[in-house]
């Protein structure tokens, strides 16, 4: 199973899933390769321009992933990167056929018309003056102060960040299409940019079961604690190969009491 993780807005997946590997437990390290999916802007492609078109981000991410097409995945997103996550599990099942094993959707509530979030507050974040756009993410309290605070790297990442809250305004205020994967969707029980009661609208999206997970933590719980992510993704993972190894059971040996490994 490869799970690829893509990152919130402005983050380098290279760096918010660095240490993933190291945390899961033994036995699932040796079943679950993580892949973090470097956006554009930032990271190893720190010398590309960010891309502000939601449907261009999507089809960079799906070209990843489709030489790989044959080897189960499932997808995994923080704010932006979970909006990112939905609609590239619904490209690469209903335009090539190749569906997710899992989605795990993270600190987002569900895409839509009446959506909001990050970069989608109906205010266009993404156009306010410098000023104005370092209050904006200073709220969400994901960028150290440090860099807020520092000219030359705001200069540096102000681009990107722009891009991202654009790409993510078109996605999160689209519906369509559900997909096969379970989804589970996690949230931060003190996030005020996605409150607890905007995580049910998920099951929408899936025609299989949708779980939702309430975590300690503001809007980047994520980074806060990620052991706790981890333990609902394996968790999650764990169920998924359950079901998948008795679906390749002869049908005479279903339902035999004899436990699934």
């Amino acid at each position: 199973m490869r799970l690829y993780c893509l990152p919130y807005a402005g983050g380098s997946a290279e760096r918010i899933y660095a240490g993933w590997r190291g945390r899961l437990p033994g036995p699932t390290r040796g079943r679950v390769e993580i892949v973090p999916v470097e956006l554009p802007g930032r990271g190893s492609r720190m010398s590309e321009s960010p891309v502000p078109l939601a449907d261009a981000l999507v089809a960079g991410v799906v070209r990843q992933i489709l030489p790989w097409r044959e080897t189960p995945f499932a997808l995994f997103g923080h704010s932006l990167g979970a909006m990112l996550a939905m609609e590239v599990a619904r490209v690469l099942q209903h335009r090539h056929g190749v569906p997710a094993a899992a989605l795990f959707v993270s600190g987002a509530g569900a895409p839509g018309p009446a959506a909001s979030g990050p970069g989608a507050s109906g205010s266009a974040d993404w156009l306010l003056p410098d000023a104005e756009f370092r209050a904006r993410l200073r709220g969400l309290a994901g960028t150290p102060p440090a860099v807020l605070e520092n000219d030359d790297l705001m200069a540096m990442f102000m681009p990107v960040l722009r891009a991202d809250f654009a790409a993510a305004a078109q996605l999160c205020r689209r519906g369509g299409r559900p997909v096969s994967a379970p989804i589970t969707v996690l949230g931060g029980d003190n996030d005020s940019e996605v409150p607890v009661s905007r995580l049910a609208g998920w099951e929408t999206y899936s025609t299989a079961d949708t779980a939702v997970r309430v975590l300690a933590g503001g809007h980047f719980f994520i980074d806060e604690s990620p052991e706790q992510v981890i333990a609902e993704v394996v968790r999650r993972l764990r169920d998924v190969e359950a079901v998948e190894a008795a679906r390749s059971l002869p049908h005479s040996d279903r339902g035999a009491g004899r436990p699934v490994r």
